[in-house]
């Protein structure tokens, strides 16, 4: 993984636009929650900009976060909308943003979420849990329970193998492609589309040793793609936000569901298991399907 090394942020998460106002101490997140943390304020200001407060120059936001229980506790987030479009109640249907938000920060941050309609404005309050901060002087990397202690078994079973990789996120694609050659995997890939995606296993077809995929690919479900290398006998990591597959779907004996972001030695200690360990042949290509 790269070395990511957090920053103190000033008593600020976001620079102060119009009409917001932003107060709260100095926090420091671990890495893995940053992103998460960034698309749901980015989905609440899009949201707040087309139809809540600062779509009319009256409105304000307030955005205010305080640890709980001292510096050791959780992070309660609240935001607090005022002066927009009088709201009168739930509307019938959750719209996308809003499931996006809860999905979020209950899937990937295992956080608590709640929504208030109140008549003045939107307000929703955020808790996040204490191991998704960083301790005064703390430079740890990666979210709750990183460590798993196999790293240093398994990275020696994964030399050689080659990975196939699919994820339409450039950031994460790129966190797992260097986690992946750190372990001495060869990656195939990232394919960012399932068209993408199944050219490649379609092209690699008796050389892939495994493949992650992420779940959904610009709006489209990954499936296409793992049920092409699960009919050549890869197996298949799922790694995804949510905390179940959609429509229904549910892993297999050839295939494993993961929740984003993972855990230092997660993907590792998987694809060891999943992975038999026969001798790699030479070039460093298992011999999968050359027979």
């Amino acid at each position: 993984m790269p070395n990511w090394v957090p920053s103190p942020r000033r008593n600020s998460v976001l620079p102060s636009p119009p009409g917001a106002a932003l107060r709260g101490p100095p926090v420091r997140l671990v890495p893995d929650a940053v992103q998460p943390l960034s698309m749901v304020l980015h989905e609440l200001a899009t949201n707040a900009t087309r139809h809540g407060a600062l779509s009319v120059p009256a409105g304000r936001v307030e955005v205010a976060w305080e640890l709980l229980d001292g510096a050791t506790g959780a992070l309660a987030l609240r935001w607090v909308e005022s002066g927009g479009p009088r709201v009168s109640e739930p509307p019938r249907q959750t719209g996308f943003g809003s499931k996006l938000i809860a999905a979020t920060v209950r899937g990937q941050l295992g956080g608590v979420v709640r929504q208030h309609w109140d008549p003045s404005g939107l307000r929703w309050e955020m808790t996040l849990g204490a191991d998704w901060l960083l301790a005064r002087g703390s430079a740890r990397a990666h979210g709750p329970d990183a460590a798993t202690g196999d790293g240093a078994r398994t990275a020696a079973d994964l030399a050689g193998r080659r990975i196939v990789l699919v994820e339409d996120e450039l950031l994460v694609a790129m966190e797992l492609e260097e986690a992946l050659r750190d372990l001495g995997c060869e990656v195939l890939g990232p394919a960012a589309t399932v068209d993408e995606a199944v050219r490649l296993a379609q092209a690699e077809t008796g050389r892939i040793d495994a493949a992650i995929l992420d779940v959904n690919l610009a709006g489209r479900p990954s499936f296409p793609v793992a049920d092409l290398l699960t009919g050549q006998g890869v197996p298949v990591v799922f790694a995804t936000g949510y905390g179940d597959l959609p429509d229904g779907r549910a892993a297999g004996a050839s295939s494993v569901l993961l929740r984003k972001p993972l855990k230092r030695g997660e993907l590792e200690a998987v694809l060891s298991r999943m992975l038999p360990a026969a001798p790699v042949s030479g070039g460093g290509t298992p011999a999968r399907g050359s027979g």
